[in-house]
């Protein structure tokens, strides 16, 4: 195992890309570089997520939220139809 990490290491350090040193006095390098990124941050946003949620899943979070609260507000009928619809089991 160890020779195996020492073979990967090796070809790890070939492929290693030597970037050339940047001169951090330059402003103006630096402010390109800089700007470059904000740009590519921007582009790089993603949808929001309910974009990508499928309507079925949807549909189905929101009769819950409203059985949750169904069941909050009128806990006593609630109960009543679950026994009715137990005993039509």
């Amino acid at each position: 195992m160890l020779g195996g990490v020492v073979i990967i290491r090796s070809l790890l350090n070939r492929m290693r890309v030597r970037l050339p040193s940047l001169d951090v006095t330059d402003a103006e390098t630096v402010n390109a570089a800089t700007a470059a990124l904000r740009s590519k941050r921007q582009a790089a946003s993603l949808p929001p997520p309910e974009d990508e949620v499928n309507e079925e899943v949807l549909l189905r979070a929101q009769r819950r939220d409203r059985v949750t609260s169904y069941i909050r507000d009128k806990p006593q009928e609630s109960s009543r139809l679950l026994k009715v619809w137990l005993a039509e089991e």
